[in-house]
C-alpha cells in the first residue's frame, strides 16, 4: 500500500534536504569523511529533493490550473518549471525538467485519445 504525505510533510522534507545538504557542503572536514562518502552523500540529497519537487509538481499543476482553469498544458508547465528554485543543482533541474515534459507528453496523449 502507497503511503500518502501530507503537504506539511513534504515542505519539511524539501527544507530538511536543503539544509543538510547545505551544511555538509558548508561545514566539511576531511577527517568526517572521504570526498567520495561526501560526495555519495550529496547525490543522495540531491536524489531526496527531486523526488520531494516531483511530488511537489503535481500540486503546483492541480493549484495553477483551479486558479485558472482555461491555462493550457504549456502554460502550466511552465508556470510549473518557473516555481523550482535557483538552488537545485545541474542534474536534479535537468531530471525535474525532463519528468515535467515526460507528464506533459502524457497529458497530450490522453487529450488526442
Amino acid at each position: 500500500m502507497k503511503k500518502t504525505i501530507t503537504r506539511a510533510e513534504m515542505e519539511a522534507a524539501i527544507e530538511e534536504s536543503k539544509k543538510a545538504r547545505e551544511e555538509l557542503r558548508k561545514n566539511f572536514r576531511p577527517e568526517d569523511l572521504s570526498p567520495a562518502a561526501r560526495e555519495r552523500i550529496l547525490a543522495q540529497l540531491d536524489k531526496y529533493e527531486v523526488l520531494a519537487y516531483k511530488c511537489k509538481i503535481g500540486v503546483w499543476a492541480k493549484e495553477i490550473q483551479s486558479d485558472n482553469p482555461s491555462i493550457s498544458f504549456k502554460g502550466i508547465l511552465m508556470e510549473t518549471l518557473n516555481k523550482l528554485p535557483d538552488t537545485l543543482s545541474v542534474a536534479a533541474l535537468k531530471e525535474l525538467v525532463d519528468y515535467t515534459g515526460e507528464v506533459w507528453n502524457e497529458a497530450n496523449t490522453m487529450v488526442a485519445a
